[in-house]
């Protein structure tokens, strides 16, 4: 059995080149996980303080790491890991809008012949009338890759942009159902990822659903880390979501044939 400490992370660019303060590296790392997974993060060759985090994370032995594709104006997941990743095999139409590859990134990673693979992403905000359609056509692509890949030991973590426990989420059936297809959720025990700009409103958005060839041990959303950055503190410059960490056990063992 091989253990994994996975954390996922909404920095809140909102698709903009947002300035990247050093207590951001600081307080993911002091999570202690194997494998960070940001999203809505927006990379930037021409930015100093990118490579400054980049470095951060390096010298905090995160010395692998993996970018989805990088359009402008777009957000992008960033996956960072102690050991070594490399691309997966699934990538995301391009057809149905352009936010929907950038927020996709697929990775795999071996320790002593298990295989485990790695989905970070984070669903665009579709809920605006304007994007019936594409939230229709986004919702039946991920139901028809989540039946796909439900044999294989994979993690699928990051923003999903709802709460399935709320009736407000027009599209909340689609993670329920991946609860009675095969999936998982690892499902913290108490607390929030999000709270409403309006209202304070708590919501549960961040989520990571595995396959069965996984073992869940652990799961928590931490929203503060004392001194560095608490959460909604100050929601337009850092990040207003909690981060979301797993302990998981992997089981499976590598296969040729991914």
């Amino acid at each position: 059995m091989i253990n994994y400490k996975i954390a996922t992370w909404n920095v809140n660019h909102r698709a903009a080149r947002k300035t990247i303060p050093s207590s951001i590296a600081q307080s993911i790392i002091s999570t202690n996980p194997d494998i960070i997974v940001f999203t809505e993060f927006v990379h930037c060759d021409t930015q100093a303080d990118r490579q400054q985090f980049y470095d951060q994370l390096r010298n905090a032995g995160y010395t692998h790491q993996l970018l989805s594709v990088t359009p402008p104006k777009e957000n992008h997941v960033l996956i960072a890991s102690r050991q070594e990743i490399i691309p997966g095999d699934i990538a995301p139409p391009s057809t149905i809008h352009p936010s929907v590859p950038s927020n996709f990134l697929h990775i795999k990673t071996t320790f002593e012949n298990r295989l485990l693979e790695i989905i970070g992403i984070r669903v665009p905000d579709y809920s605006k009338s304007i994007y019936k359609e594409v939230a229709q056509k986004y919702w039946e692509w991920f139901s028809d890759l989540t039946e796909e890949i439900v044999d294989r030991s994979v993690i699928m973590i990051g923003d999903f942009n709802i709460d399935p426990s709320m009736k407000k989420y027009k599209f909340r059936h689609h993670l329920n159902d991946l609860l009675e297809n095969g999936w998982q959720i690892a499902s913290p025990a108490d607390g929030a990822s999000f709270y409403a700009n309006h209202n304070n409103a708590p919501h549960r958005l961040d989520h990571a659903f595995l396959t069965q060839n996984l073992t869940i041990m652990d799961a928590a959303y931490i929203q503060e880390v004392k001194g560095l950055w608490k959460c909604g503190e100050n929601k337009y410059r850092e990040p207003d979501h909690a981060m979301l960490v797993i302990d998981v056990v992997v089981h499976d063992i590598m296969r040729k044939n991914y």
